[in-house]
């Protein structure tokens, strides 16, 4: 196994792995610990790579999803295909689905089906973005909690649908990791409406200061994706932009999400 990072402090390309053959539990530790360390983990030259496989291996890390929207033969994997009747829509910093009470793990994303040039990932380190914030801000955040709306971006006519299916719900600003205890910035412009018993213009600009904190180069890592590949990241402690800079071009991605905990804040 060859280990390529992309920046001094995140992400891991890595090749000779073969993800479609299963791996032992040492093995899986050693990736844990390096998903934990580095935030993403980029497998290239997966050709071998099947959908039982990919579901495997997400397996081997935590209980697996039934996506209401997966596949028919295999439930656990979403299919994400944009191209000019579908624009993209995950073109905003974001930690995916924060608004559930226990937000997921991470995700297996496969490349299926890249443009030739664009359609990038970025991400974003979250703990350290904690620690970029002066002290005294962080003294004012710890213990504060913020609201997390599915229905924040969506058109009038499907709030009531979407808050139906996911009332909004409250998280600590400041999260701490539930296996290795870092502090991580827990508010993202997708789906953070506002800060809790703080007054609505207040709220507003301290959230706006936060999510600018996404905006840092020096906190992210850009993975340019080639045939055959196939990432894992923490969701837990990183956000990601899927830039939609491709049209008309089509971009057909596979996705396993692992289930993951109730977000806690510090004792």
């Amino acid at each position: 196994m060859e280990l390529h990072h992309l920046t001094p402090g995140l992400g891991t390309e890595i090749f000779g792995f073969d993800l479609s053959v299963p791996c032992d539990n040492r093995g899986i530790a050693e990736l844990r610990v390096l998903l934990l360390r580095r935030g993403v983990l980029v497998f290239r030259d997966q050709q071998n790579l099947t959908r039982d496989s990919q579901v495997g291996f997400a397996a081997r890390f935590g209980p697996i999803e039934i996506q209401a929207a997966g596949e028919a033969t295999h439930p656990a994997i979403t299919r994400v295909c944009h191209g000019p009747n579908a624009p993209p829509t995950e073109n905003v910093w974001h930690s995916d689905q924060s608004f559930r009470s226990a937000p997921p793990l991470g995700s297996v994303l496969r490349a299926c089906e890249i443009p030739s040039v664009g359609g990038d990932t970025l991400f974003v380190d979250m703990r350290q973005a904690w620690l970029r914030l002066s002290e005294s801000l962080r003294d004012i955040l710890h213990g504060l909690t913020a609201e997390h709306d599915v229905a924040k971006h969506a058109p009038m006519e499907r709030v009531a649908e979407l808050r139906l299916a996911a009332l909004p719900v409250e998280h600590p600003i400041l999260r701490v990791h539930p296996e290795t205890g870092e502090a991580i910035l827990y508010v993202n412009m997708a789906y953070t409406t506002r800060i809790i018993g703080v007054p609505p213009r207040d709220s507003a600009a301290l959230m706006n200061h936060l999510f600018q904190q996404t905006m840092v180069p020096e906190l992210q890592c850009r993975v340019r994706w080639t045939p055959a590949t196939c990432i894992f990241w923490d969701n837990r402690s990183l956000q990601h932009y899927a830039v939609g800079d491709y049209m008309p071009a089509v971009r057909i991605m596979e996705r396993v999400t692992i289930a993951g905990d109730p977000v806690l804040g510090p004792t």
